[in-house]
């Protein structure tokens, strides 16, 4: 008899799944196709297959009635490390999966509900030349000749902006640089050891060098979750308040160091349970850094 692998009984897993994930899903939704992209993903990053809380945020995916992966991009399951000093005082991680929603997750409800959604990236090269122009007034108009040059890198990056659209209101637009952005995606970071609030920072996802994410994008998903806001829509703003709640808990949580960029896919081949002696020296030279704050 063949050894049953973790992948094997990751899929056995969410096969026993089916009847919780159908719970959550929408009426419109097949469990049986959302349960099929769900192993795909799997199969793609084995690193999920790692995650103890796979099926859990399995479950907030099917919950929002949002597409895992694929050309949709609505949302994305990501591995992550989670360090931890162990009960012999050695560090040690354990896998844990993190639902990133799309900025195409939050166009997809708001188009369900019968709006219509602008989201767009306005770069530096773009503001010189005029291409760009807020008016406001009575009325905010948007003019935007786009280049579409540069719009997933951080230095060429000016602002964002969103425009939604529908159901009888006035059209709800949000603008903001790219400095607005970052400050606005900031939550408050602990101390680990001593639980003290030590000001705010930016998570892992936005600060990993763009080995995790496409900035671009992570911007447009910011300015939608600030347009959103100003719109009546109970599942969007589910979304953006559940996803605000994930970023805290992020400030301390690494991503793979084989992190693909492109397609936010980790590749295997790390031992599990244990740390490299270069990133037990990170982990412990922060945590001087930390005690040093504190003392």
């Amino acid at each position: 008899m063949s050894e049953i692998t973790i992948l094997d009984q990751t899929k056995n897993n969410i096969n026993k799944a089916e009847k919780s994930l159908s719970a959550v899903l929408p009426k419109n939704f097949d469990v049986k196709k959302f349960m099929a992209t769900l192993w795909m993903e799997v199969q793609k990053t084995p690193k999920l297959a790692e995650c103890g809380n796979l099926l859990e945020v399995a479950r907030d995916v099917a919950s929002f009635g949002l597409i895992v992966g694929g050309q949709a991009q609505q949302a994305f399951l990501v591995p992550f490390k989670k360090s931890f000093r162990g009960a012999n005082g050695k560090w040690t991680y354990k896998m844990v999966a993190q639902l990133m929603i799309g900025y195409k997750g939050y166009i997809t409800k708001l188009e369900e509900a019968g709006y219509t959604v602008e989201v767009e990236i306005v770069t530096k090269k773009e503001l010189d030349e005029g291409r760009f122009e807020e008016i406001r007034g009575s009325e905010t108009k948007i003019i935007h000749k786009p280049i579409r040059e540069g719009i997933r890198d951080r230095d060429n990056i000016a602002l964002a902006y969103c425009i939604i659209k529908g159901n009888g209101t006035s059209p709800v637009i949000s603008v903001l640089s790219k400095e607005e952005i970052e400050e606005m995606a900031k939550t408050d970071k602990y101390n680990e050891e001593t639980k003290k609030k030590e000001g705010k920072a930016l998570s892992n996802v936005w600060v990993q060098n763009q080995r995790l994410t496409d900035y671009g994008q992570m911007c447009m998903k910011t300015v939608i979750r600030n347009c959103v806001k100003k719109v009546n829509l109970r599942i969007a703003n589910e979304m953006s308040a559940y996803e605000g709640e994930k970023e805290k808990e992020m400030i301390d949580i690494t991503p793979s160091k084989t992190a693909n960029i492109e397609s936010l896919k980790f590749e295997s081949g790390e031992s599990v349970g244990k740390l490299t002696p270069e990133e037990i020296a990170e982990i412990e030279k922060e945590e001087k850094e930390q005690n040093d704050k504190t003392a």
